[in-house]
């Protein structure tokens, strides 16, 4: 079923000559196909930049509950800050993404050092504890535990 206009359908009928008939219907499937395959583009892109958008929140949302289980609920506040401030300014669409783009690379490295930092930080208090049991027992405490 053609979509087309009760005109063009009149004006196919009246097309005595086959070939000529089939030429018409021939340039209006053509129109047609062009048609879905525009809509078929508009749909990918419109899909592909939803899953960006849901991955982007989702990142985030990992990201925040992964600062608010290291304690860092200060930091996630000015961050929904800088992100306010990156909507804000008036920038093209291209350049606000690639300032949230940056943002979450710093937060990401930034998260990282933290964890690494309070890993440093058990490791310090475990030799300190192992230190300090030497000193009062005079022995190994990986000995004593096994």
């Amino acid at each position: 079923n053609l979509n087309i206009t009760l005109f063009q359908k009149q004006e196919i009928l009246e097309i005595i000559p086959l070939e000529e008939r089939l030429v018409k219907i021939y340039g209006y499937l053509v129109s047609e196909i062009d048609s879905f395959q525009v809509e078929k583009k508009i749909k990918g892109r419109v899909k592909r930049q939803m899953e960006k958008t849901q991955k982007e929140y989702y990142l985030n949302e990992q990201m925040k509950a992964i600062q608010k289980e290291l304690g860092d609920t200060e930091e996630i506040d000015d961050i929904a800050e800088l992100e306010k401030k990156i909507e804000q300014v008036k920038l093209s669409k291209e350049a606000k993404e690639k300032c949230k783009s940056e943002l979450r690379k710093l937060i990401s490295d930034y998260s990282l050092l933290k964890i690494k930092s309070k890993k440093h930080d058990v490791t310090d208090k475990l030799k300190q504890i192992e230190h300090r049991y030497f000193h009062e027992t005079g022995r190994n405490i990986i000995d004593d535990m096994s």
